[in-house]
């Protein structure tokens, strides 16, 4: 098994290695020698046919199309850009069928035929949406503004221009975009603009070493020299752009570049060498577009004007005026076009915009309705706190009216135990009897449900256990509720550390005993004990004490020795109605 793969390996990769090859030789000799790349192609296309290669076979077909529009044979390049856009159909090779379509396009645009141009465009755009491919649909709304360039839309071609040369990030697509620009620039007589462009991109090209676009820039500078009648220095960057146009033998470029020196020719009264030149470009085998057509015509018959030959003149006018109808017929069909685009771009936008209104109303009355409800649910909150801030503010005097009268009572007990009576048997009977009371453990102003469990107080599994059959007797109740007492008088349950644990230490006796003291004799457990002592120290303790509102919850908390603000918030709120914030504002509003 693995001597066969390696047999077929052997046997593909010299056919790899030649495709490779002839594709850099393609590549080589694309631009600058048309023959040799024509050979090369055809030699590749016959490979791709052997190996039945379809992104090969429509790769061979997209270069001679490309070889033959160079040469400007309409019909032929248009011939392999078919054979090549029938193979991508086919076989659903979009990425492809996008790159045959943008081309044939190209062709039919470099030759005026704006109309059909801009229809494969349209069909373009529609593929590169699907594909979800950004920067060919940029670039294709690029390729529709220099249809609107040439068909006089030159303003929307200029906006087209520069809202894409903004967002673009490459340098060679912006030296190329800074050519439309100044080229537009031109059209519209703008020439400080245009000057301002040309600059960029003769610099930008020369950077990039993009020969071809450094030469169109050669030749915009000539024209922007033209146009500010400075014929002298428009002769010079013409020459130099032919020179250089030679080099890289661009046909296209080459009779554009004679074109515009027999322009110079004409300004400088040599018609003969003029009309020379135009003649020789005419006689060329490079076939003419009707566009190209146009200017040398008219131009012939100018020249011929200038030197009374009027038979000559009016047989070029005649030419003029017969390339110039097809010319007219031409984008005034391609303008119906555009027009027809635009309505429907804006009829889109329209639509869009409708879409964004009614869900902008939507959102607006959502909003509204969302703000409503906010504000009375809000109000109603309000008017609750305030209802449950005022029931607690009056148990609260309650309880401060009922600890003064305990506390007077409390000193004139003290004054009467300060007298010295008389010993008998009946007062010590009476004292001891006293003393066996339970002390009273400080009044709850709250009702905290016992059910609530403190995550801030930690138990022993002793507290797991079954205390039912532990009997205590009365005077161990009594002593550990005092001992609890001067815990409470100390604050002790103000620190963190006051756990059911810590406190039966203290007390010297274990958790069993003290949970079920507190759970028979407070009728609460232990947790719910500590909680009623924090916040109610804290209700208090809060209402008189002005420094310790300005405390943040978190600080308050740990004041009352919980460990987490939210802990606070929580049983705070159980206990009041109100949360803790909600109550220091309404103490400082009073």
């Amino acid at each position: 098994m693995k001597k066969s793969i390696l047999n077929i390996l052997f046997l593909l990769f010299p056919i790899i290695i030649f495709s490779q090859k002839t594709i850099d030789s393609i590549q080589k000799y694309i631009y600058n020698d048309n023959l040799k790349a024509d050979y090369y192609t055809r030699k590749f296309l016959n490979v791709s046919f052997e190996n039945e290669n379809l992104h090969n076979q429509i790769q061979a077909y997209y270069y001679l199309g490309y070889i033959k529009r160079q040469l400007n044979d309409i019909d032929s390049s248009l011939y392999f850009y078919n054979k090549g856009h029938k193979i991508a159909k086919e076989h659903d090779l979009k990425k492809m069928l996008l790159n045959i379509t943008i081309n044939k396009a190209i062709l039919f645009y470099t030759n005026a035929y704006y109309k059909d141009a801009l229809n494969l465009y349209q069909e373009a755009l529609t593929i590169a949406l699907n594909l979800n491919d950004d920067e060919t649909v940029k670039s294709i709304n690029v390729f529709i503004a220099l249809i609107k360039l040439k068909t006089g839309k030159v303003h929307e071609a200029i906006r087209i221009f520069k809202k894409s040369y903004s967002q673009e990030k490459n340098s060679k697509d912006q030296s190329l975009l800074e050519s439309y620009i100044a080229q537009s620039y031109l059209e519209t007589k703008l020439l400080d603009s245009a000057s301002l462009y040309i600059h960029k991109g003769l610099y930008n090209s020369h950077k990039n070493n993009d020969t071809e676009l450094n030469i169109r820039f050669i030749i915009l500078k000539g024209e922007l020299a033209f146009l500010n009648r400075n014929y002298k220095n428009a002769k010079k960057s013409y020459l130099k752009a032919l020179k250089n146009a030679k080099k890289i033998n661009s046909k296209i470029l080459q009779e554009g570049i004679e074109y515009n020196i027999a322009k110079l020719y004409k300004k400088e009264g040599n018609i003969t060498q003029s009309n020379k030149i135009i003649k020789a470009i005419l006689a060329s085998s490079r076939k003419k577009c009707f566009e190209e057509l146009t200017d040398y015509y008219k131009l012939l018959a100018e020249n011929y004007k200038e030197i009374d030959s009027l038979k000559e003149s009016n047989f070029y006018f005649e030419k003029f005026a017969h390339e110039n109808n097809k010319q007219n017929k031409k984008r005034f069909s391609t303008t119906e076009n555009l027009h027809q685009i635009d309505l429907e771009k804006i009829n889109t936008e329209k639509e869009s915009q409708k879409k964004q209104k009614i869900y902008l109303f939507i959102i607006t009355l959502s909003l509204i309705i969302v703000f409503v409800l906010f504000y009375f649910r809000n109000k109603k909150l309000t008017k609750q706190n305030q209802v449950r801030f005022d029931n607690l503010m009056q148990k609260i005097k309650a309880f401060e009216i009922k600890q003064k009268e305990t506390l007077e009572q409390s000193v004139i007990h003290t004054d009467s135990l300060n007298k010295k009576p008389t010993i008998t048997e009946d007062t010590i009977e009476k004292q001891e009897i006293v003393t066996v009371q339970t002390p009273p453990i400080a009044t709850p102003i709250t009702d905290v449900p016992s059910a609530i469990i403190e995550d801030e107080v930690t138990t022993t599994e002793a507290t797991k256990n079954d205390t039912s059959s532990y009997i205590i007797k009365d005077e161990k109740v009594f002593e550990i509720l005092k001992k609890l007492k001067k815990l409470e008088e100390k604050e002790y349950y103000l620190k963190q550390e006051c756990t059911l644990h810590n406190v039966a230490k203290k007390l010297k006796t274990n958790t069993a005993y003290l949970s079920k003291i507190v759970n028979n004799e407070l009728d609460k457990n232990f947790s719910t004990y500590i909680n009623e002592l924090r916040i109610n120290y804290a209700i208090i303790e809060l209402k008189n004490n002005s420094r310790l509102r300005s405390y943040s919850t978190k600080a308050i908390a740990e004041e009352m020795g919980y460990k987490s603000s939210d802990s606070f918030t929580r049983y705070f709120k159980i206990a009041t109605g109100i949360s803790p914030s909600v109550y220091i504002k309404k103490i400082n509003d009073l």
